[in-house]
């Protein structure tokens, strides 16, 4: 799982440019700049969106051809 998470943070910063941040650039950030609960809060909104768009795809794969969705 940390191998994941050094991926992420090491792809984020290539794919930065002023006024286009990326998730991850930006929670690393307030974690770096002591902003310690804004972090904690992005990450939380950012594994709830991603579980809420997970369940709704789930739901809808019944209409998608087999192999559309990933883990199904």
């Amino acid at each position: 799982m940390m191998s994941v998470t050094r991926t992420e943070i090491t792809v984020s910063p290539l794919l930065w440019s002023p006024g286009n941040e990326t998730i991850g650039t930006t929670i690393f950030n307030y974690e770096d700049g002591g902003y310690t609960t804004l972090a904690a809060a992005m990450s939380a909104v950012t594994v709830m969106v991603t579980i809420v768009l997970m369940v709704g795809l789930d739901r809808f794969a019944r209409r998608l051809p087999d192999g559309a969705i990933p883990w199904r």
